[in-house]
């Protein structure tokens, strides 16, 4: 019987969920909603639907639950890693979903099986003993959602949508097998690199709209004929709504007003 998988969900670890949101939100433009608690882990996160049966997590050790008596999954515990997300959240790891998670982890054993739950939901996920993150992070965590509707199905539609995901490692080969016995060479593309990475294609409604926006006022720039004897005041003009823009954004004062 060979093994079925296919994409479930992105990991991007964060110092706090708070962070995490503010990193999505600065990034995507849309910001995740609230999860839930992990108890056995000691973790909560925030989601966002990325598709049809697909998300991201926004995970981050909750401070208001003890420590768990085993290590936390995805690596949280790692020094090394505490250190990075203090700088900046991170995405750090993926999830694959299996409809028989024993026959999964038989033919790849990738830790060994959990029952986790989350409020309504319920799930089975492979973690291994010491919480290290599989092929550094690049080989998916399995899971097997013990329901008939998944987690994706339930969330707002904020028109993000994972496009492709793409990965750098020193030993690419190792990965690149780690994929074909999982049958999820298509999920990840796999590149040589020095330094073990992560990177989502992540198309956004709000993305799309600004791309389109940029690219009609580029073709109207090119196409102006502007007299000579007009130049200096169509720069002063461009000067001025430059000095009225907000720098983040690109959004331009309405109107300005002073006192005296």
């Amino acid at each position: 019987m060979s093994l079925q998988a296919e994409l479930d969900h992105l990991v991007v670890a964060a110092d706090t969920l708070e962070q995490g949101a503010a990193f999505i939100e600065r990034v995507l433009g849309v910001r995740p909603q609230p999860g839930g608690q992990h108890k056995t882990m000691g973790t909560h996160n925030l989601v966002l639907r990325l598709g049809e049966r697909q998300y991201l997590e926004v995970i981050a050790v909750d401070p208001d639950l003890p420590d768990p008596d085993r290590p936390r999954w995805f690596g949280l515990d790692g020094g090394n890693l505490q250190q990075r997300l203090r700088a900046r959240p991170r995405l750090i790891h993926w999830v694959a979903r299996t409809p028989d998670l024993e026959h999964a982890v038989g033919v790849a054993p990738l830790g060994a099986i959990l029952p986790m739950s989350r409020g309504e939901y319920h799930w089975r996920i492979t973690v291994p003993e010491d919480g290290t993150l599989p092929g550094e992070g690049l080989v998916p965590t399995l899971i097997q959602w013990d329901a008939a509707a998944h987690p994706a199905e339930r969330l707002p539609d904020r028109g993000c949508r994972l496009r492709a995901l793409h990965a750098v490692h020193p030993l690419p080969d190792n990965i690149r097998q780690a994929l074909t016995t999982l049958g999820l060479t298509e999920a990840l593309t796999v590149i040589a690199g020095p330094v073990p990475s992560l990177r989502a294609e992540i198309e956004t409604t709000s993305r799309e709209f600004l791309d389109k926006t940029t690219d009609y006022w580029r073709d109207w720039v090119r196409s102006l004929s502007i007299p000579f004897e007009w130049q200096r005041e169509v720069i002063r003009a461009a000067i001025t709504l430059k000095l009225c823009s907000f720098e983040e954004s690109g959004a331009i004062v309405a109107a300005l007003t002073t006192s005296i």
